[in-house]
This record gives C-alpha cells, sequence and structure tokens, in this order.
C-alpha cells in the first residue's frame, strides 16, 4: 500500500500481526488505556495503546463546529416546554465530551442522542455521538448510521476519517481503515493516533518501508509516545535494522526507568538475533530496576472487541 500511523486499544478483530505484537510487548494486562505515568506495572500493549481516550478532538485545524439546526416541532418536552437539551447545544456538547473522557460513556450517549432526537441535522453531535459509541464497545452498525450521517451533512475532517478508521478495523477492514487513516493524516499531518494505527496496518501487510515513515513522523510529533516507539522498533526489526529497533526499545526503556519489563523485551530482541553478551547486559541492568511508587487507580476499561 501506498504511504499516505492504538485496536473491530481500539472494538475491532484483532490482525495476527497484532497478535505478535502483543506476544512481544505484553505479559498480560487491553483496550484504550492511557499511558502510565508511573511504571510499576506492564503496559497491556505498548503497541496498541492511544493517547489519551483514543480519540483526537475537534482541534484549531479542522473545521469550527457548525450551528446546530433545530427541526421545527420537535423541540418541546412532553409537557409542551421548550427541550432543555437544546436551549444551549454547544454546551451539552461540551457536557458530553467531559463525560466521555470521564468515562461516562452511557451518561454521554444519552445527552448525544437527546440532542440528535431534535437536531437531527447536527454533524458533529453525529461525529460525538460515533466516538462515544466506539469508546464504548456500542454497536458498529449504529456507529456507522452516525458516520454515514456526518458524511451525508458535509462532515468531512479528519476526525472523521479517523472514526471511520476505527469502524474499518472494528468491522475487520484493514485496508479501509489504512485509507481512511491515509485520509485523516493527509488532512492532519499532526494527527497522531492515526498515524500509528497506520503504521500498524501498513506494518501488518507487510508495507515495511511505508510503515516506517508514517511512525517516525509519529516519533517527532510525540517523542514520548509508547506505542509510537513500540510500532516503529517492530518496523525496524522487520527490514534487519536490528541496531535502530534496539534503540527504539531503549529509548522506552529510558522514558519508563522504574519499569523492567521494556527491558526485559529488548533482552529478547538481542537474544533473536544471537546478541547473547548484549542480552546478558541488559538482562542485569533489569534486575537492578527498583519498582516506582504505585500509580493511582485508572478508571476500568469496558469489553471491547478490539
Amino acid at each position: 500500500m501506498a504511504s499516505a500511523g492504538m485496536v473491530d486499544k481500539r472494538p475491532m478483530a484483532p490482525l495476527s500481526r497484532c497478535w505478535l505484537v502483543i506476544l512481544f510487548f505484553c505479559v498480560g494486562c487491553a483496550s484504550s488505556p492511557v499511558l502510565p505515568e508511573s511504571d510499576d506495572v506492564e503496559p497491556s500493549d505498548p503497541s496498541m495503546e492511544e493517547s489519551e481516550d483514543g480519540v483526537p478532538k475537534e482541534g484549531e485545524d479542522e473545521e469550527p463546529l457548525e450551528e446546530p439546526r433545530e427541526e421545527s416541532g420537535e423541540n418541546e418536552d412532553e409537557e409542551g416546554g421548550p427541550s432543555e437539551a437544546v436551549e444551549d447545544p454547544h454546551a451539552v456538547l461540551m457536557e458530553a465530551a467531559e463525560a466521555v473522557d470521564a468515562g461516562r460513556f452511557g451518561e454521554a450517549i444519552s445527552l448525544l442522542r437527546g440532542v440528535l432526537s431534535v437536531m437531527p441535522t447536527w454533524s458533529a453531535a453525529h461525529l460525538e455521538l460515533a466516538q462515544a459509541l466506539l469508546l464504548s464497545g456500542g454497536n458498529p452498525e449504529e456507529i456507522g448510521q452516525h458516520l454515514q450521517e456526518a458524511r451525508l451533512l458535509g462532515r468531512k475532517s479528519a476526525r472523521f476519517y479517523y472514526l471511520e478508521g476505527l469502524l474499518m478495523e472494528e468491522r475487520g477492514q484493514p485496508k479501509m481503515a489504512a485509507a481512511a487513516y491515509e485520509q485523516a493524516v493527509e488532512m492532519r499531518p499532526s494527527l497522531l493516533d492515526a498515524r500509528v494505527r497506520l503504521g500498524r496496518l501498513l506494518l501488518d501487510e507487510g508495507h515495511n518501508e511505508d510503515a516506517i515513515i508514517h511512525l517516525e513522523a509519529a516519533v517527532r510529533i510525540d517523542h514520548a509516545f509508547l506505542p509510537a516507539r513500540a510500532n516503529l522498533a517492530l518496523a525496524y526489526e522487520a527490514v534487519g535494522l536490528i541496531e535502530e529497533a534496539a534503540e527504539q526499545m531503549m529509548r522506552i526503556a529510558d522514558l519508563y526507568p522504574e519499569n523492567a519489563f521494556h527491558l526485559h523485551r529488548l533482552a529478547e530482541l538481542y537474544e533473536r538475533h544471537g546478541m547473547v553478551e548484549k542480552a546478558r547486559e541488559v538482562r542485569e541492568r533489569a534486575e537492578k530496576v527498583k519498582p516506582g511508587p504505585d500509580r493511582p487507580p485508572m478508571r476500568p476499561l469496558l469489553p471491547s472487541r478490539r
């Protein structure tokens, strides 16, 4: 696939190479956790993590939110008064976004469905609802309906294509997902999650050089983003650049000095390629690592098909 960057994290049917990634980087932990701030526990799968809640927000390089349009005669509640949800629709949209960030997906979905019941042509609300459903493991058919509505209403932003890519992965269509991510990064080159997911899909298809292009770009965008470096290490190893792969894994270990997990993965890389002495030195270093303080508990992950 030509170049154009996490999971049916991330609900989708895993790809064959994703299982290799999981076996390579995980001891056992999953869908869209935030990166750990302290590193006394093993990451779920460094190559499949996502930034924050996993879905990019409307940014400065996105088109501004269009004004919502109420459907006449449909903005009243059962008692005949004005619907509370449409008195300040942008405030409701912000409240729903905050609920998503806090993991209160049911609350966000309820708010957005309420808005859309009286403003069915508000494309921004369709995108927000598609996002909330994706993150909560919602029905792919309903997610597709909301993205289709956004498409018909002209909401083809970088964020739209990113969400479409997630949905295509959800449906087990990696080539269509990669095409959507390509559109997303073409429209917004700084869209980190899309670049990493695109790189992972290209890597899975054997397009290693193209994967490297996107993963290197992702590392330049955020040098501390674990999935970018983890997948870049895999891509380098796939094309025989073992020292470059080891460098990426060492950088990960430096970013998380209180977690010996990454050092053990580096030692395994060296062992796979017959560098026994280097592997021994790394394992000795790993044995000296002292766990950091307990990190605060993270919100529980919801079931995911990705």
